[in-house]
């Protein structure tokens, strides 16, 4: 048996008049235990539970998986590891939480995953964390069955690369994190059949070369996060970036070093100290990128 910490959060649809979504935040006060090789039932003690505007209330009621599927809501769960895990991916968690829009699955030695780990999912499941584990490499096909795949985040594992297009079956996705990672390099086309994707955050890993052709196909670029790598040279037109609000390098050494981007600072990376290093204009940026971190 496993002891799991699970939170639900609930984002209930509410008429077109109102905003389109409202977060219910769901107290779970205790859990089912779950076997790894029969996981079956997850239930939450919730109380007096009602949203920010009012409009929806959940008051003492023990749910478990297949009735909250009842439900028009779109579920995201959360399982926090605390114990002994194996480094596969859970058996028939798929099957347990299908119908719920996203997932973590963080703080345990998970160390391979693959296509099949997947394909008891929903295909509409848009939100992927599996952060604070162990993976060593994402295979190319892991997400091939998630059409509708728009955020994946794996910081903090052990990610030596990934693999070219293994997003190709997920047109709309849209933000990739990967900090923490042993990264060397993104293959060039990473991103080419995501036309959608807008946001990358790559700091701290081991990455030296920043191929131009990238973002060739992602022109709603807004954040790209690079630093604390190794890149010398930085190949690219940022000024075809219309939406660009942060482009981030420095702590890379040498000569693009310094190379920060943005309007203003943006919380977890701001550092008073970078203030007078920032470049206001994506032109000014780009002319300073030509002058000392082009080949």
């Amino acid at each position: 048996m496993w002891n799991w910490l699970v939170n639900l959060t609930v984002l209930v649809q509410l008429t077109a008049s109102i905003e389109p979504f409202h977060e219910v935040a769901l107290k779970c006060e205790s859990t089912s235990e779950i076997n790894n090789e029969d996981i079956a039932y997850i239930a939450c003690s919730m109380e007096n539970v009602t949203s920010s505007s009012n409009q929806v209330t959940v008051t003492s009621m023990n749910l478990s998986m297949d009735e909250l599927k009842k439900l028009n809501m779109s579920i995201y769960i959360d399982i926090v590891g605390n114990g002994n895990y194996p480094e596969y991916f859970p058996k028939n968690l798929g099957k347990i939480i299908n119908g719920t829009g996203g997932f973590t699955y963080k703080n345990t030695p998970l160390k391979y995953i693959s296509r099949a780990d997947f394909k008891d999912f929903a295909p509409d499941l848009y939100l992927i964390i599996l952060e604070d584990n162990k993976i060593e490499e994402i295979p190319f096909d892991t997400f091939y069955d998630l059409p509708d795949l728009i955020y994946l985040d794996v910081r903090d594992n052990k990610l030596t690369s990934l693999a070219p297009n293994m997003f190709a079956n997920s047109p709309a996705f849209h933000t990739l994190i990967i900090e923490s990672n042993e990264i060397t390099e993104l293959h060039p086309d990473l991103f080419k059949n995501c036309p959608e994707f807008y946001v990358l955050y790559a700091e701290f890993n081991k990455i030296e070369e920043f191929h131009e052709s990238l973002f060739i196909n992602n022109p709603n670029m807004t954040v790209i996060s690079m630093r604390h790598n190794k890149i010398q040279n930085i190949p690219i037109d940022f000024t075809k970036f219309k939406h660009l609000d942060v482009a981030d390098f420095t702590h890379n050494g040498g000569t693009c070093d310094t190379m920060y981007f943005s309007f203003e600072p943006y919380d977890e990376h701001y550092d008073k100290n970078e203030q007078k290093k920032w470049i206001k204009t994506v032109p000014e940026f780009q002319q300073k990128i030509e002058e000392v971190c082009r080949a």
